[in-house]
């Protein structure tokens, strides 16, 4: 199932039995966590990258899941770049509100696909991404995550006001006026 994942509309027939992710990433989160939901999955995509996450009720373990080129890793520099950016992007968007970093990590489930040219991955763990950059010439992972991220997720919230309320509320327990 995880190809279909990180394949959005891929469907496979295995055993008379079709598996598939019309939602790619999205539905990778929903089908973890159900439920147990503070605010409606976030799903963002665009050329060679698909971000969705969300944060468990009451919850302070953190998934990430990650893929490269379609292909299930078990993490390395992409989801580093996408825990980085989404502190610093969320922080960005909720300047006027004291969030650390924990507050946006903590039962945080996210998923990331990304598609990098010619991809290094470590000699100890051959599932986990070492490379830096999106192809040799390439900019940088952590440079393009967090661009993605601060032009897409600030576009999702205009579209989505009340989810952006609901992780609002998440981080400050008062009433924010939008």
């Amino acid at each position: 199932k995880s190809y279909c994942y990180a394949n959005k509309g891929l469907a496979i027939r295995y055993n008379d039995t079709t598996v598939s992710a019309p939602n790619g990433l999205a539905d990778l989160i929903n089908d973890e966590l159900g439920n147990n939901v503070l605010y409606p999955v976030i799903h963002l995509s665009g050329s060679g990258i698909e971000i969705s996450f969300t944060n468990r009720i009451k919850a302070r373990e953190t998934s990430c899941h990650s893929f490269v080129n379609g292909v299930k890793t078990e993490g390395g520099t992409h989801v580093n770049a996408l825990k980085d950016a989404l502190v610093k992007v969320i922080g960005q968007i909720f300047w006027d509100v004291d969030i650390c970093p924990s507050q946006i990590l903590d039962g945080l489930s996210a998923a990331i696909s990304i598609d990098i040219v010619d991809p290094v991955y470590g000699q100890a763990n051959p599932s986990i991404l070492v490379y830096s950059r999106l192809s040799p010439e390439g900019p940088e992972i952590h440079d393009y995550v967090y661009e993605f991220l601060s032009t897409e997720l600030p576009l999702y919230f205009k579209g989505n006001p009340e989810t952006q309320w609901q992780l609002m509320n998440h981080f400050n327990e008062t009433t924010i006026l939008m």
